[in-house]
């Protein structure tokens, strides 16, 4: 899998550099042919920008996308659908990046789009309304939240039915609201159900699979079933690694959920390497000064605390403390996955 993604990347850099050395004046969209090659460019760069997303390679994503969109807005318009799609990509990489004010206003841009376009009961306008679902609970706007999901799960059930890969995207939003309300019963078997559809029509080794893990081995380790919790998590690890990579962030989500958990074994010795590794990835991936590293820097010197190696704990709590403070958040806090 991780070979594909890299097969893709080769592609999508062939495709652009093929439209790139076109010669001068063909890629005008005034004329057919000019038309033809800005769309080619248009194509590449976008599936090129998408692919860096879902690799977790933001910088590269973003600058790539806004290019895309510059293209398509100036070839087709702001309300079509080829646009559309590049609207809602860059909402998706702004939520992954935790740049909340630009994803929602890339979101409720694709909401209207896709209105106007399919109109308000179609598939794109559900999955629209899903992406923005899981920002406004992301932003403690829970109540919100809960009538655009249910509101999102209603259209897609209907348009792809109960048992689609879509519908378990929306459940899988649904649960983590359960998470945010604290109710964790239901949480847990919205993320069951989400597993058992994401198995049956992807596959036990796709990434979306592993999310689920990840997320009902949270519930179970919260509930002191930290041994299954342990398995799914492994497993997890297992099938990002394969797919992503050894430095991609839900990679580096996994290790300090597996961190974690082991921490509630009592297990810090065990939790430390997987807690050091997975800070390293999200400096890299987001930047020093990024709120999920604060959440990442707070883990960690939990887990030397544990150790008893407090001198080496209360420079990475200071350092966390600097970060929230930045970020106008008082008091520590991963962001969701």
């Amino acid at each position: 899998m991780q070979f594909r993604f890299a097969e893709a990347e080769r592609l999508y850099r062939q495709a652009q550099d093929e439209a790139n050395a076109l010669p001068a004046g063909t890629h005008s969209a005034g004329n057919a042919i000019g038309a033809v090659h800005a769309a080619a460019r248009s194509a590449a760069l976008f599936g090129l920008g998408d692919l860096c997303r879902k690799m977790g390679r933001h910088a590269e994503s973003e600058k790539i996308l806004r290019e895309a969109l510059a293209l398509r807005e100036a070839q087709l318009g702001p309300d079509h659908p080829d646009t559309a799609a590049v609207v809602r990509s860059l909402a998706q990489l702004f939520s992954e990046a935790g740049r909340f004010p630009d994803s929602v206003r890339f979101a409720r841009r694709s909401l209207a789009a896709w209105q106007k376009l399919r109109g308000p009961h179609s598939a794109e306008y559900a999955a629209a309304l899903n992406t923005l679902g899981g920002l406004q609970r992301a932003l403690g706007e829970f109540d919100d939240a809960e009538e655009t999901i249910h509101r999102a799960l209603e259209i897609t059930e209907r348009t792809s039915g109960p048992q689609s890969a879509a519908a378990a995207n929306v459940l899988n939003n649904l649960g983590m609201l359960y998470v945010s309300q604290r109710r964790t019963v239901r949480a847990e078997q919205t993320f069951r159900r989400v597993l058992d559809i994401r198995q049956r029509v992807l596959g036990r080794d796709h990434p979306d699979v592993a999310a689920s893990l990840n997320n009902l081995a949270a519930r179970l380790s919260g509930r002191g079933e930290t041994y299954d919790a342990e398995k799914m998590l492994k497993r997890a690890l297992r099938i990002f690694e394969k797919t992503y990579g050894p430095g991609h962030p839900q990679t580096a989500n996994t290790l300090n959920s597996l961190a974690m958990n082991y921490l509630a074994k009592n297990e810090a010795v065990h939790a430390e390497p997987l807690a050091r590794r997975a800070l390293a990835i999200f400096e890299k991936t987001f930047g020093p000064q990024h709120l999920q590293v604060a959440a990442e820097l707070a883990n960690y010197a939990g887990v030397l605390r544990r150790l008893g190696r407090d001198a080496e704990a209360e420079p990475l709590e200071a350092r966390a403390a600097q970060i929230r403070a930045r970020n106008n958040v008082p008091r520590p806090g991963a962001r969701p996955q």
